[in-house]
């Protein structure tokens, strides 16, 4: 599967896997959150914001190349949560 679940519950830090499977975690806040994949190299290859509220995003990946990405959640009250997942 070419896409990013992301679920953010209410406890902190993300887990990762292989793309097509859940990549969960991060802050419980209602803040609006910001979302970026990076690649290998350390650039952004996708920006996505999640609306305050929301705990689940799902992220299209079908036009990046396979490879280990570096997932960011930025919350809206300064907390940070990063995860790494990978496409094949």
């Amino acid at each position: 599967a070419d896409w990013l679940k992301i679920v953010l519950p209410a406890r902190h830090g993300l887990s990762g896997g292989p793309v097509g499977q859940d990549l969960s975690g991060g802050p419980s806040k209602a803040d609006e959150r910001r979302i970026e994949l990076a690649d290998a190299s350390g650039r952004v290859v996708l920006k996505a914001r999640i609306p305050a509220g929301d705990n689940i995003y799902q992220m299209d990946l079908s036009g990046l190349p396979g490879g280990s990405y570096l997932v960011t959640v930025y919350e809206g009250s300064g907390g940070v949560f990063v995860g790494r997942v990978v496409k094949r």
